[in-house]
């Protein structure tokens, strides 16, 4: 069996660290310990950024190809069964794991860690943001900085309807 890990939202790396965590690396070897291959990787943003920059991107260009580049590789080792691979996502890879299947209907699966199941990705964002303000030693000045930087684009977001979809 393998698994696929999928990174939270921004450029990150294969352990997925934020401070001292190291999660990806943490449920690799965990996995791995009981005969489960996984699949890390570096984010094309964390490893390419300057090629976002000046020009129009979706997840499929940060993430998806990304993702089902790694299941095609798993499939082609020969001491993987192709048919026992899984999407981990985490965050924003959570979301996106529902997607990922519908790309690639032989997956035996998917698993949303913290994926925002329950409300929009604005809302989120702002949830994340109002708490990250009430921890110990909080910068009050970047938060609100992150705030005003990402008004525009949620209000934006926000009101997008299933018919701009097409565009």
């Amino acid at each position: 069996p393998a698994v696929v890990l999928v990174h939270g939202s921004g450029p990150r790396a294969r352990d997925e660290t934020v401070g001292a965590n190291a999660p990806f690396r943490d449920l690799a070897a965990g996995l791995a310990a009981k005969g489960v291959a996984v699949q890390r990787y570096d984010k094309r943003s964390k490893v390419a950024p300057f090629s976002f920059v000046g020009r129009a991107f979706t997840v499929d260009d940060e993430v998806i190809e990304d993702v089902l580049a790694a299941i095609e590789f798993l499939r082609a080792e020969p001491r993987i069964d192709p048919v026992r691979i899984v999407v981990v996502g985490h965050s924003l890879g959570g979301m996106l794991a529902p997607r990922i299947a519908t790309r690639d209907a032989q997956l035996a699966g998917i698993v949303l860690m913290a994926g925002a199941t329950r409300k929009s990705l604005p809302d989120m964002i702002t949830s994340q943001l109002d708490y990250l303000a009430t921890l110990p030693g909080a910068d009050s000045a970047t938060i609100s900085a992150h705030r005003r930087a990402v008004e525009a684009p949620l209000r934006q977001v926000r009101r997008l309807t299933p018919a701009d979809a097409a565009n």
